[in-house]
């Protein structure tokens, strides 16, 4: 049986934002989403297999249960009925921009260092600029940028841009390709907008992916609903 909808260890690492479970308020409904967004973006723009479980692609709950596994009834059973579409949609086209972009695909491990068009095959940011030791170590750091570099035949580089923090974030964009300028493809926390200049103000708990280069052929990105 449920104990206080908490089944498992009390040592549980995520935020709830004032409510256990199922909530009526509308702003706390909507940063559940934009959460939901953030975290199958990480996901699916990062290296490695993404391993999804059945049901995350379309917003599957457990009602707040943080250890589900003795629960037969519908806490635990996946609801057909209510996915979230919208959502789903959402995941669907993060999967169409992976499988179309060896970038976020590699077969072999960053070495850090210039590729084809003098840039770095990855390169670590801060809102500052490039990411240093101190930053690595900043204990209140909820910001994050990653650039990846233009692979082959696939002349586009992507800058993912994240904000963990309860606060807009203005980050220094690294230079683009060369006759290209940042173009943004995924936004969770607001409609996609091409930045202004050589900086980006990222929402808080947002997320932002710019592609920059050939943007154009059979695997154009496409901007992604919210």
């Amino acid at each position: 049986m449920a104990k206080a909808n908490a089944d498992g260890a009390d040592e549980n690492f995520s935020a709830n934002y004032g409510v256990e479970g199922p909530a009526g308020d509308p702003a706390l409904l909507a940063l559940r989403r934009r959460q939901k967004r953030n975290i199958l973006a990480t996901l699916l723009l990062s290296q490695g297999v993404p391993m999804i479980l059945a049901g995350d692609e379309f917003g599957r709950t457990q009602g707040g249960n943080n250890n589900a596994y003795c629960q037969d009834n519908g806490i635990g059973w996946i609801d057909w009925t209510n996915a979230d579409r919208e959502f789903e949609d959402f995941v669907r086209s993060l999967l169409r921009l992976r499988a179309g972009h060896p970038a976020f695909r590699r077969t072999e491990f960053f070495r850090g260092g210039p590729v084809d068009g003098g840039f770095k095959d990855v390169e670590w940011l801060s809102p500052g600029g490039e990411m240093s030791d101190a930053g690595w170590n900043a204990p209140d750091g909820h910001c994050l940028g990653v650039r990846y570099a233009a692979m082959g035949p696939d002349a586009v580089s992507f800058l993912l841009l994240m904000n963990a923090g309860p606060s807009p974030v203005r980050f220094t964009l690294p230079a683009a390709v060369p006759g290209s300028a940042w173009r943004c493809i995924v936004a969770t926390a607001t409609a996609p907008a091409d930045p202004a200049g050589a900086a980006f103000v990222l929402e808080s708990r947002a997320l932002a992916l710019f592609g920059s280069g050939r943007l154009t052929g059979p695997h154009q990105p496409t901007s992604l609903r919210i």
